[in-house]
């Protein structure tokens, strides 16, 4: 409140004094007479070029306050006010704070109830909150405005911090069509999930309302197929419960690529199948599962929401290739065709993976069905094929998470 007191702008509601009466902390703000932008959203009686002068006036007192290091944290409609002249007030500047536990708390120490309006980052604790949390939450704002309710619903305040770590909110238009695309761009660029993504500057996000408001052509690109499909692919909403698993990625790459050459030359050499083949997939399986319980401090099996998703693909995968080797055991299929279909199935899993944990598996997944058609064409290197697929795949993935794990500790 003591860094907000120095605040000095027609968009925010100045704070007189600050003082502490018989042990109680106090202050005093202007007197405002007037209702609060949530009462607007409530009401839904939309005017979109009001809706985004609105949001640009916010924008521009936030864009000061930055401007001074202050970061607000707690934008939402409640916290504005709107004058007899319907001039939007920002308040509560200082006052919300994220704690280092990581929950948000008020003035009074009470966890909030509703975090519709947070960012990602704030969601998931990542951070005290910088200059790109106030632009999503003014997106947000802009959002509500247009729509009449914020973008992320949800029964509990667990449940609305879910919707806003993991899902996409409607775009605007889909529940209003005749929201103007360009406005609709506005809004969706404020509340990109990455914060590179979004406007640099909340003074970015209001001259691009600026431009929408006198007809000229707006910064915000339109979100076509590629856009979302590059956005699907960067996007990773568990990347802080996989980050320590680069190094162990890199080991699994090893061992997977390690044994398919070792099958590769004993295949070339003629050996028996129990030796060329069984014998070094039964020690990869063994060598991987004591990685993996090594790696997760005693346990194979899935402690976390994150993981188990990800533990139930690969468990259908491996119950799947080991009904595959059944068959090829019985003659119900030729051998040549095992690396093929092993290949195709890792294909599957890298893309079903890939909606749950890092977009950029489906890459990983697609390479693999297209080294499935290839061995099937050069069955003689089927193994090495599958094997060095994997090696590159394991550290891709490896190398992802190794360096969000640092971005993230830095």
């Amino acid at each position: 409140a003591e860094a907000a007191a120095r605040l000095d702008h027609p968009g925010i509601i100045a704070i007189h004094e600050i003082g502490s009466w018989q042990g109680y902390e106090y202050f005093s703000m202007t007197l405002v007479d007037g209702p609060t932008l949530q009462q607007r959203v409530d009401a839904n009686e939309f005017d979109d070029a009001e809706s985004a002068r609105i949001v640009r006036d916010i924008a521009r007192a936030v864009a000061y306050a930055h401007r001074a290091g202050i970061v607000h944290r707690d934008l939402k409609p409640e916290n504005i006010l709107l004058s007899h002249d319907h001039h939007p007030l920002v308040t509560d500047f200082g006052l919300a704070k994220w704690h280092r536990e990581g929950s948000m708390i008020t003035r009074t120490g009470q966890v909030l109830g509703t975090p519709h309006y947070m960012s990602p980052e704030q969601a998931c604790g990542r951070g005290d909150g910088d200059a790109a949390t106030d632009v999503y939450s003014l997106g947000a704002i802009l959002y509500a405005l247009l729509t009449g309710r914020p973008p992320h619903l949800g029964p509990s305040a667990a449940e609305v911090l879910r919707s806003v770590l993991q899902d996409e909110p409607e775009t605007p238009r889909q529940i209003r069509r005749e929201i103007a695309a360009d406005l609709e761009n506005i809004c969706l660029q404020a509340m990109r999930y990455d914060p590179q993504e979004r406007y640099a500057t909340a003074d970015a996000l209001a001259d691009d309302l600026n431009r929408y408001l006198a007809g000229e052509s707006t910064a915000a690109a339109a979100s076509g197929l590629i856009d979302r499909v590059a956005r699907e692919i960067r996007r990773d909403q568990h990347q802080s419960i996989f980050g320590a698993w680069g190094m162990t990625l890199y080991a699994l790459g090893g061992i997977i690529f390690g044994t398919h050459l070792v099958i590769f030359f004993l295949d070339y050499l003629q050996m028996p199948r129990w030796s060329a083949y069984w014998t070094p997939r039964f020690v990869m399986l063994a060598t991987i599962a004591a990685l993996i319980y090594w790696a997760r401090g005693g346990s194979l099996s899935p402690r976390t929401v994150a993981e188990r998703p990800v533990w139930s693909i690969w468990m259908g995968y491996l119950a799947a290739l080991a009904v595959v080797n059944l068959l090829l055991v019985i003659g119900g299929i030729d051998r040549a065709a095992l690396f093929p279909l092993a290949a195709a199935m890792s294909g599957f899993g890298f893309i079903a993976m890939s909606g749950h944990v890092w977009g950029g598996s489906a890459i990983l997944g697609l390479a693999f069905l297209v080294v499935a058609v290839v061995s099937a064409f050069w069955m003689t290197a089927g193994s090495l094929l599958f094997g060095t697929m994997w090696l590159v795949s394991l550290i891709t993935l490896g190398h992802h998470y190794r360096m969000r794990d640092k971005t993230g500790s830095s």
